[in-house]
Parts: structure tokens; sequence; C-alpha cells
């Protein structure tokens, strides 16, 4: 019963470690991706609106610096994502921010050349239908991660009960035990 114990705390402990270490750390990161990808939004529309080629170029910077930290944190996602449906979204996901990622580049490129009604009409025709298939692959994969921390922490939740009741026994066991000895010693 002892080793048993042992090997249930051991296990308790392994899960309570993959909740805090890794599941919430994509479900963290996921959700900085999806912050991103809001921000990208956000600058796509202000480029439309802005006319000072300042306020465009600040706007395409923040874009790029936008990029380079979802790449970093996909990159880190890769590593941690490691259940096949994870990785199965993970892979829609990176197929829907590509198709998000050429047409923003087509934008960008409209934008460059001066042909600011065509960047409009392609933002609307093209590009926020991208995106809003992009922001539903990381609401899915969110999801995903969210509801398999849940179940996660509820099967440690139940092994901690189940390892709380085996201790009880045990006690209960152990005071059986000694008042067996302790009633078997006084009437030797």
């Amino acid at each position: 019963m002892l080793f048993r114990s042992a090997s249930r705390a051991l296990s308790v402990r392994d899960q309570l470690l993959d909740i805090t270490e890794r599941r919430m750390k994509v479900v963290a990161d996921l959700e900085a991706v999806r912050d991103e990808a809001n921000f990208q939004a956000r600058a796509v529309r202000n480029i439309a609106l802005f006319t000072d080629p300042a306020q465009i170029a600040g706007e395409k910077q923040s874009l790029v610096e936008s990029r380079n930290k979802v790449n970093t944190l996909l990159a880190e996602l890769d590593k941690l994502v490691v259940s096949a449906r994870g990785r199965e979204l993970m892979a829609a996901s990176a197929s829907a921010r590509t198709a998000f990622r050429d047409s923003l580049d087509r934008y960008l490129a409209l934008i460059a050349e001066g042909k600011r009604d065509d960047a409009v009409k392609h933002l609307m025709e093209s590009l926020r239908p991208l995106q809003l298939a992009y922001f539903k692959t990381i609401d899915d994969a969110v999801d995903f991660q969210a509801d398999g921390a849940l179940a996660a922490g509820q099967k440690a939740e139940g092994d901690v009960n189940g390892l709380l009741t085996t201790l009880a026994v045990s006690l209960l066991a152990a005071l059986a035990v000694a008042v067996g000895m302790a009633s078997w010693i006084i009437r030797s």
C-alpha cells in the first residue's frame, strides 16, 4: 500500500508540473499570439486610415515587430504542444496564418504603390475574412488547450482525493493494529 501511495503521489506531482509548467504556458502563449493578431489588425486598419507617411511607416514597423513576436511564440509552442489534436490545431493555425500573412503582404504592397482604394478593397474583401479565419484557428487551439488543462486539473484533484482516502484508511488500519497490540500486551 505504501509503494502504491508513493507512486500515486509521484503521478500527481507529475500531473501538477505538467499543468503548471507546460499546459498553462501553452494557453498563455496562445493568448499572446491572439493578442498580437489583434494588434496586427489594428495596425492594418491604421495604415488604411493614416495619410501621414511617418505614421504609416511606424505602423509597418510595428507589424514587423509583432510578426517577430509571433514567430518566437510559435517556436516555443512547437516545443510544448505534444498531443496529436494539439499539433493538428497548430498546423491549421499555421496554414491560416500563412494565408493571412500573404494577403497582408499584398495589402502592404498596394499601400506602398499608392493604391489606397485598392488596398482598402483588398482589406475588406480578402484580408479581413482571412484574418477572421486565422483568429478562429487561434481560438480553437486556446479552447482545446484550456479544456485539456481543466481536465488534467480535475484528474489531479481526483488522484489527490484518492491519496487522501488511502491515507485515511492506512491511518485507521494502523490505529486498529495499535489498539489490537495494546490489548494483547495488556492481556498478557
